[in-house]
């Protein structure tokens, strides 16, 4: 098994010349480099003496080897420092960069080299999967998509589609599934849940892939998917640009409006606050409809929600919603679908995400299949444990000031 990390990676299929020369009395550099028959022409003035010596140095180690002539990758790293040494202001000599647009040139290039060579497979419905598909539309891009839920989020649900792609040659991206069998060829993989909760989230991993430039929305779509509310604030979204988000979120989830009146409900009748966590009951799952009415940013998520298919979903610290998780410790039987497999935990298993998971105070989520009092009873005795620790803390700090 081989899973290519392309994201953050640039691909120059060939320099064909490579001009360089320094202008001492202006402190200047200037290029003349041509790329995949584009030529760009730079000048880059206010240059100290060691960047001169770096550029001059760089330039005969290009020409002395035989590099250039060949396929090469251009790490996103490289990429930045060369920008960033690139970036320069107009001067009142005259001196200027012409044509310096490297990222949108290294854009157009992936978008090119990658695309044909690229085959995606979507995972479970939501707003950032939906805008996912769109941009793949937009762009040219080959996808399937089996309008998964989920729960059955899994590559296995492609195994016949994946074994044609790759007899085909090309490279299967699996964006948000489930791995559950094996997989001794070259692929993809773009998630930001579980494991993956670090990296960014999926359609920003998609368009960086691509070389594709971000636009706010798909910035909102990211931020709302990785880290719900919370994240969108964080970024700047007015209360409209947030309302209209989560509303697209609830309506790709294929929530009815029963499904809406039927939370309302249950925040009316079945909501109790236990020991702080504000614990709900309802019959179906689509617990957005309960999450979004709840929130408040002035007050840090602690919200259970029980489902009568069994299904329970906790949205709050990201410590907790780890620890509820567990560790992964192999695979067994879905409770849904004996015939799939999903990842088997040391706690309560399930799915947990969020750009906070693992940290204590970071927002995040969990759900899974589990019994409903040892979930209550592990969230009240964190809650209890973690109380517990602050009155030390305070006890301490009273006792060393006097």
């Amino acid at each position: 098994m081989c899973n290519i990390d392309k994201g953050n990676a640039f691909f120059v299929e060939r320099v064909e010349e490579f001009v360089f020369g320094v202008d001492t009395r202006f402190n200047s550099l200037k290029f003349d480099v041509k790329l995949n028959s584009e030529s760009l022409k730079l000048i880059i003035t206010d240059c100290s003496v060691r960047d001169r010596l770096l550029f001059r140095n760089a330039y005969f180690s290009m020409n002395k080897n035989s590099v250039f002539s060949n396929a090469f990758w251009v790490l996103d790293k490289a990429l930045r420092n060369c920008v960033r040494l690139f970036w320069l202001r107009r001067k009142r000599d005259g001196y200027f960069v012409q044509n310096l647009d490297l990222k949108k040139y290294f854009r157009r290039k992936i978008m090119t080299d990658n695309k044909q060579n690229l085959h995606f497979f979507l995972g479970g419905k939501d707003l950032e999967m939906e805008v996912i598909k769109k941009l793949l539309e937009e762009n040219g891009v080959n996808y399937t998509d089996a309008g998964l839920r989920w729960d059955n989020a899994k590559v296995s649900s492609y195994k016949d589609e994946i074994r044609e792609v790759v007899k085909n040659g090309k490279i299967p991206v699996f964006v948000e599934l489930g791995h559950d069998m094996n997989m001794d060829f070259d692929f993809v993989d773009i998630d930001h849940h579980n494991e993956n909760a670090h990296k960014e989230a999926s359609i920003l991993q998609v368009v960086d892939l691509l070389g594709i430039e971000r636009t706010r929305d798909m910035e909102l779509v990211g931020a709302n998917d990785s880290g719900y509310i919370p994240a969108m604030i964080k970024m700047g979204a007015s209360k409209e640009e947030i309302a209209r988000v989560r509303r697209r979120d609830r309506i790709l989830q294929d929530i009815s409006e029963e499904q809406e009146k039927e939370a309302v409900r249950a925040l009316k009748e079945d909501l109790e606050v236990v020991n702080g966590v504000y614990i709900v009951k309802m019959k179906h799952s689509k617990t957005a409809t309960i999450a979004d009415r709840l929130f408040d940013e002035n007050r840090p998520q602690n919200v259970l929600i029980i489902s009568d298919n069994g299904e329970l979903n906790y949205y709050g610290d990201g410590k907790l919603c780890k620890m509820l998780q567990g560790n992964k410790i192999g695979q067994e039987p879905a409770p849904w679908d004996s015939s799939m497999m999903i990842d088997k935990y040391d706690n309560f298993g399930g799915w947990a995400g969020g750009e906070g998971l693992g940290k204590k105070g970071g927002n995040a989520y969990w759900g899974g299949y589990a019994d409903v009092d040892k979930v209550k009873e592990f969230i009240f005795d964190y809650y209890r444990n973690e109380n517990e620790l602050e009155k030390m803390k305070l006890n301490k700090t009273l006792g060393e000031r006097g």
